[in-house]
């Protein structure tokens, strides 16, 4: 898996431009308040991707980060936005990601909006609700290069 995901970097690394970003994980909010105390989750999700956009709605992407179980979460997937109002886009992200306990590989989904201003933008996701955690929003800065 980690080879998959290193060769998908590498793919779109070598073919970077203007629709290529670095994604810098900046923070995540659970809407369980209490399993934030009880699990001791962690909220300072760092960490950083590589959004490629391939179309005017789908875009690939792949990163790791530091996950809410304080372990190191691998991630690569797409990105589908096939809604526009101005400089925000809706859609989701989906994938396969590690980190999570009882699945060395499991597959994810998440709400997706982001805001594009040029060569920087925001993505904010929304995570369902996992068991015992409740939903997560979380957010990334994007650097276009």
């Amino acid at each position: 898996m980690k080879k998959l995901i290193l060769a998908a970097l590498l793919a779109t690394c070598t073919a970077a431009h203007a629709d290529t970003a670095l994604t810098v994980s900046a923070w995540s909010y659970h809407l369980n308040r209490g399993a934030v105390e009880r699990l001791d989750l962690n909220e300072r999700n760092v960490g950083a991707g590589i959004e490629h956009d391939v179309s005017e709605t789908v875009a690939v992407v792949a990163g790791a980060y530091r996950n809410s179980f304080h372990r190191t979460s691998v991630y690569a997937g797409a990105n589908w936005l096939p809604i526009t109002l101005g400089p925000v886009r809706l859609g989701a992200q989906g994938g396969v990601i590690t980190g999570y306990a009882n699945h060395p590989v499991r597959p994810y989904a998440a709400a997706l909006m982001a805001v594009d201003m040029g060569r920087y933008g925001v993505n904010v996701l929304i995570v369902p609700p996992a068991v015992k955690v409740g939903g997560v929003v979380t957010a990334q800065i994007k650097f276009r290069f």
